[in-house]
């Protein structure tokens, strides 16, 4: 599947929905935490799109390494 950010996270929506309808039915946690799981998924699917995935891996670098982002001309 690919598509724009603002599709991913339609999609990510939809699974996040489902998780809902899901707890309502009394369903086993591991078919919920499936749908979580790609909810969580599309999502950084959408924002490494919107972002840029050098970018991002960049900004998550300095979040790691507990560095200042300002560094690598990041801004926050």
């Amino acid at each position: 599947m690919s598509g724009s950010p603002e599709s991913w996270l339609a999609h990510a929506k939809s699974d996040l929905l489902m998780t809902e309808a899901l707890k309502r039915a009394k369903l086993p946690t591991w078919v919920i935490t499936y749908h979580v799981q790609q909810a969580i998924e599309k999502g950084l699917k959408a924002l490494i799109l919107r972002q840029g995935a050098i970018r991002l891996l960049v900004i998550i670098f300095c979040a790691l390494t507990m560095r200042s982002c300002h560094l690598y001309s990041v801004k926050k």
